[in-house]
This record gives C-alpha cells, sequence and structure tokens, in this order.
C-alpha cells in the first residue's frame, strides 16, 4: 500500500468541501456556493497545444503550451492545470478552462460525486483504478452527467 505524504499547497485551496456538506453546497473562500447557480462561467486561457488534444481533457501548462495531465508523474505535482475546452491539434490553438461550470455534451460522468485526475488527461471517480498513481487532484464535482463544477482540492504526492 503506497504512503500518502500530505504536502503543503503551494497557495491554500480556495474550494473546500466538508463531509457534513451536499456537493450542491460547498465553501468557497468561506463562503457558502451552491454550484448551480454561482460561479458559472469561470476563467479560461488561449495556450497553444504541446499534443493533439480534445475537450474534456485534464491539461497542464508548461510555459506557452499545454499537455495531458499525467497523475502517475510525480515532477507534475503543483503544475497549474485546466481543462482543454476544443480539440486542438499539436500547435494548434486551444481555450483552457481553470474554473466554474465545464459541460461536454455525451460526457457520461456519474452524477453528484468527486472526480479525480487520471492518466492521459482523463479524469476518474475512483482513485483507485489508475495504476501506477503518484499524484492524487480532486479536479471537481459533478452536477450532472454532462457537467462538472471545476474544483481543484489539495493535491496528495504519493511515495511509492
Amino acid at each position: 500500500m503506497p504512503e500518502v505524504i500530505v504536502v503543503e499547497d503551494v497557495t491554500p485551496p480556495d474550494i473546500i468541501v466538508t463531509e457534513d456538506q451536499q456537493p450542491s453546497n460547498i465553501l468557497v473562500n468561506d463562503e457558502n456556493v451552491n454550484i448551480y447557480e454561482e460561479t458559472k462561467d469561470g476563467t479560461s486561457d488561449i495556450f497553444t497545444a504541446g499534443e493533439a488534444l480534445s475537450p474534456g481533457l485534464l491539461v497542464y501548462s508548461l510555459g506557452a503550451k499545454v499537455y495531458r495531465f499525467q497523475a502517475t508523474d510525480p515532477t507534475l505535482y503543483h503544475r497549474k492545470v485546466g481543462f482543454a475546452m476544443n480539440t486542438a491539434a499539436t500547435d494548434a490553438p486551444v481555450r483552457v478552462k481553470w474554473s466554474g461550470h465545464f459541460s461536454i455534451s455525451g460526457w457520461a460522468l456519474t452524477s453528484d460525486i468527486r472526480y479525480f485526475a487520471g492518466i492521459n488527461g482523463l479524469i476518474v471517480p475512483d482513485i483507485t483504478v489508475v495504476a501506477g498513481l503518484r499524484i492524487v487532484l480532486p479536479v471537481g464535482v459533478t452536477i450532472n452527467t454532462e457537467k462538472l463544477f471545476i474544483d481543484f482540492g489539495t493535491s496528495y504526492l504519493l511515495r511509492v
């Protein structure tokens, strides 16, 4: 069994989910927020794709380019991550969403649960399905099967 090492984040998390709260009501900067109504638009920026990307992939920024996030790569711990919003070939522009609501038609997520970073830019509802996992990174809470409230929680680095 891997040992979990808690490493302090560079900045304190903005969003905290406590055990007695439902996913629809979470704390954002110590204020109760309904994820169905508030923070819908969020923030996004345009980058250059460092590899072929498709909408919904979790990506990390490295300079002016973004690449698929790998929860098995400990060197990516504390990288800024977001979601690719459009299809992009290598060296093409891609919009990356950092916060707010994010939806993709036909995404097939499980409603009302927390998702985590996986491999090849995919997100997973259960970290135990990721072979060789090194980084535990919460990425959001699902609103429905096609919509996620982006919530990058505290990440953890596993020692294996």
